[in-house]
């Protein structure tokens, strides 16, 4: 049996969550099986706690942004201060496309050779704040990428809302299936 396939962004965190609302969602057979992949970070687990969690999210700030923005890297460099610390270059926002790339070109084939009976033509993409912005720059950019599109709290502000550039861009006919959901405090 071919087994679509779930990308999970920010796996270390979300990765959990997906997996237990999909084993409930296929005990009613309300979806079928599917193969879960979370994507996240290799962290030296001999950090502390606030240092992994910067790493992470200088990492997932590089990732899933698609341009850049200098007022976003001061207000980061600003925050790092705030524990002692200062943004890092590798941090750098706007690298969304590449990280695109990455999926395409290497995780998805890496997928389908170790797991055989992945259909990795079949696939989606789960994302929240910037994974969500991700998962629709992605949506609107490379729409062929995958086939389903998961963007919990998408950040459309990001980058002066030019996601809503690329949305007109792309026009109406993606053929692709979209749930998007906001949620606020």
């Amino acid at each position: 049996e071919k087994l679509s396939v779930v990308f999970v962004l920010d796996g270390s965190s979300y990765f959990p969550l997906v997996a237990s609302t999909a084993t409930l969602l296929s005990l009613d057979n309300a979806i079928p099986s599917i193969l879960l992949v979370g994507v996240g970070y290799d962290l030296d687990p001999a950090l502390s706690v606030v240092a992994r969690m910067l790493q992470v999210l200088a990492r997932r700030n590089r990732d899933y942004t698609p341009s850049f923005d200098e007022a976003f890297v001061k207000e980061m460099n600003d925050t790092y201060a705030q524990v002692g610390s200062t943004y890092p270059a590798y941090g750098r926002p706007g690298g969304a496309d590449a990280f695109l790339a990455f999926l395409n070109d290497e995780l998805k084939p890496f997928i389908s050779q170790r797991y055989p009976n992945a259909d990795t033509n079949d696939s989606a993409i789960v994302g929240h704040s910037f994974g969500g912005l991700f998962a629709l720059h992605v949506l609107f950019t490379a729409p062929e990428s995958f086939d389903r599109y998961v963007a919990g709290s998408p950040s459309p502000w990001w980058g002066g809302g030019a996601l809503f550039a690329s949305e007109a861009a792309a026009g109406l006919d993606i053929d692709a299936q979209l749930f998007l959901s906001f949620g606020e405090l």
